[in-house]
């Protein structure tokens, strides 16, 4: 393990009936796994759980931001650990396709098509919203903005929502800081 406090876990809760057990479903390892998730895990319409790390270094780890999947066990388990296998569905190079992907929620569309936001990178340095498409095995990442700084904002923290119009695709919603606010490093 290359993390301080460890990198991250996707867990399970299960209600007893009088406490909450908690299972480990994934634990990252801080490498090409990625570390730090910090946005919920969503399931997705082949009832996998999707979600992000946000590759944070300064926690000891030295893997990067993901957007990763988790196959839950297909059977039940027989010991209290019973871990789940993660993949690595796109991995940001935190520079124009964007950096810190791992605090918003992700979203999907009808198609199967991931949408989220970067706190950082894109081609202004402020963030930027994302949609990650699968391929065969693979999935491509396109930047659908990318924030300026100005009066659109800087540094999405969230994710994004989908609305359908009734003629037209789904469109992503999400919020950004005031102009010009920046995080301090």
């Amino acid at each position: 393990m290359n993390c301080l406090y460890g990198c991250g876990t996707v867990f399970k809760l299960t209600r007893k009936p009088s406490s909450w057990v908690l299972t480990p479903v994934y634990s990252f390892t801080g490498g090409n796994d990625g570390t730090t998730p910090e946005a919920r895990v969503i399931f997705g319409s082949d009832g996998l759980l999707y979600g992000t790390t946000t590759g944070d270094s300064s926690l000891g780890g030295t893997g990067s931001a993901t957007a990763f999947r988790v196959n839950l066990p297909a059977t039940p388990c027989k010991t209290a650990l019973c871990p789940g296998q993660e993949t690595v569905l796109y991995r940001f190079t935190g520079s124009m396709d964007g950096s810190g992907p791992g605090w918003g929620d992700l979203a999907f569309d009808q198609a199967g098509n991931l949408y989220g936001t970067t706190s950082d990178g894109g081609s202004n340095g402020h963030g930027s919203v994302y949609e990650l498409t699968p391929s065969d095995e693979s999935w491509t990442e396109k930047i659908l903005y990318s924030f300026t700084g100005g009066e659109d904002g800087s540094q999405p923290e969230s994710g994004v929502i989908l609305i359908k119009p009734a003629i037209s695709t789904a469109r992503p919603y999400t919020v950004a800081r005031a102009p010009g606010e920046r995080l301090s490093s």
